[in-house]
């Protein structure tokens, strides 16, 4: 007897676990970047976290139990996840969403589909998202002229000016 209502509350606490608010529909979800279905196995890239963790797919609070939304780890990063339905909720914090449901290993998981490709989480065709910590580009052109600029002021010496001249000239 106490096996069995042992095991009654485990099925009960994995249900409450895993439940994610809202109305379900097995798709399609259509957005900017394509048409997804029930079924399709996303290509996850890289967490977009300064850590690597990811900021696009968790596994959302639960108000009834009281946890908080949990990002997947950064060991999720080159994986394949199954579409298994697809939700919509509103909350008063965000307004009203569009997820998509995972399956994650004793879990379900949902991607803010939209979010998570722009980031780079969610690696779909013909789509380059941006990179967070890219080095912005300059033009020789515009750097000589800026080095000019300090040497006409007078804060370059002719020496300097010449030196960093050819730094950027790559002499």
């Amino acid at each position: 007897m106490r096996k069995t209502l042992l095991l009654i509350f485990l099925c009960i606490l994995q249900l409450l676990l895993a439940q994610i608010p809202g109305g379900k529909w097995d798709g399609p979800l259509i957005t900017k970047y394509g048409t997804f279905h029930k079924g399709d196995t996303l290509k996850v890239g890289l967490g977009s976290d300064p850590n690597g963790d990811f900021k696009f797919i968790y596994q959302p609070a639960n108000d009834l139990l009281g946890t908080d939304q949990v990002n997947f780890p950064k060991m999720y990063a080159s994986t394949r996840l199954i579409v298994k339905y697809f939700k919509e909720w509103e909350s008063h914090k965000f307004g009203l969403k569009q997820f998509t449901v995972v399956g994650f290993p004793s879990r379900n998981g949902v991607v803010e589909l939209e979010a998570a490709i722009e980031a780079g989480e969610i690696i779909v065709p013909n789509f380059k998202p941006k990179q967070l910590n890219q080095v912005p580009q300059f033009s020789v052109a515009d750097e000589l002229t800026k080095l000019k600029r300090l040497f006409d002021d007078g804060v370059l010496t002719k020496d300097e000016y010449e030196s960093q001249k050819k730094k950027l000239l790559g002499n």
